[in-house]
């Protein structure tokens, strides 16, 4: 007897970026990475794992008038925008119907029409998985690079401080030099591809060195040197701190706001609807504060 089951109205809709689209037939997969060790005069050998590769989605989205009751109009009006978003090359989010809102980007899109059928297309659209790590990267260093202003910043900084007679210390944080500090920083934000090392301490490591030094050479603004030297020192922090937040953000909008009562980090937290460790992320400066001072201005997520 046939069964009466349908599991497709237990499926979400699927969608991607936002613009809905009637699924036909779907897939899912993905396939385990191998390294194959063989040993001389040996038979078989040792297979062992490399990780999971990439998961593919692949979809025929269907865009034809009436179809499912609809009365909106899917070819060409809504076919138009579901191509619009699969020619954009950043990764986005799809709405796979068994599986929920996977982060991917995507690789095919092929639209074929059929003479005999004048109620519209299918498209052949295939995605691939994609990480947000890789994507915070990516929209990191497509930027005017924060890392590459802060660079050149430190390399100012460091002639700066040559010229002032005598020439004040780095912190520890900073030695031996405050260029090579910020390399060694960049270079931490490729390892932050591959997931390696703690790039939130490094950065508020480096921020606080370069807050301490700043606030050394306040105290000396009579010498022009210094001056300079400060405003480069000044333009390094901004930019380590664009970067930083860059990496902590995952993508999401930030704004400032100001604080107007003296308060702790947890109070403003929840003044701002957002999680203490996320502020201290926004801020690294604000950790070490029992107090955030009145008229304070705080980096918070916009939405």
């Amino acid at each position: 007897m046939a069964s009466k089951i349908d599991i497709a109205r237990n499926l979400l809709p699927a969608t991607w970026r936002g613009v809905p689209f009637e699924s036909g037939p779907w897939t899912f997969g993905f396939e385990q990475g191998h390294a194959q060790h063989l040993y001389p005069d040996r038979d078989a050998g040792f297979v062992e794992s490399t990780g999971r590769n990439l998961a593919h989605y692949s979809f025929t989205a269907i865009f034809r008038n009436g179809i499912g009751g609809q009365k909106d109009i899917l070819f060409p009006t809504r076919w138009q925008k579901f191509v619009q978003a699969c020619a954009d090359r950043s990764a986005g989010v799809l709405n796979q119907p068994a599986l929920g809102n996977v982060r991917v980007k995507c690789v095919s899109c092929n639209t074929s029409f059929d003479p005999n059928r004048r109620d519209g297309v299918d498209v052949e659209v295939q995605f691939v998985e994609t990480t947000d790590s890789e994507d915070e990267l990516a929209t990191l260093l497509a930027k005017a690079s924060p890392m590459a202003v802060a660079l050149a910043a430190a390399g100012d900084l460091d002639a700066e401080v040559g010229d002032i007679n005598p020439a004040p210390s780095y912190p520890d944080n900073l030695s031996p030099s405050a260029l090579e500090t910020l390399k060694g920083l960049s270079g931490l934000v490729d390892q932050f591809k591959r997931g390696i090392g703690n790039v939130g301490a490094a950065f508020d490591s480096t921020l606080g060195a370069l807050d301490e030094f700043s606030r050394t050479l306040a105290t000396n603004l009579d010498d022009p040197g210094v001056a300079r030297a400060l405003r480069s020192a000044t333009r390094c922090f901004d930019a380590v701190l664009q970067a930083s937040m860059g990496v902590t953000s995952k993508g999401r909008e930030i704004t400032q706001a100001t604080v107007k009562n003296d308060a702790t980090i947890d109070t403003v937290a929840g003044m701002f609807a957002i999680s203490t460790d996320d502020l201290n992320n926004l801020n690294p400066r604000l950790a070490a504060k029992s107090t955030v001072p009145r008229g304070t201005r705080v980096f918070i997520y916009a939405s």
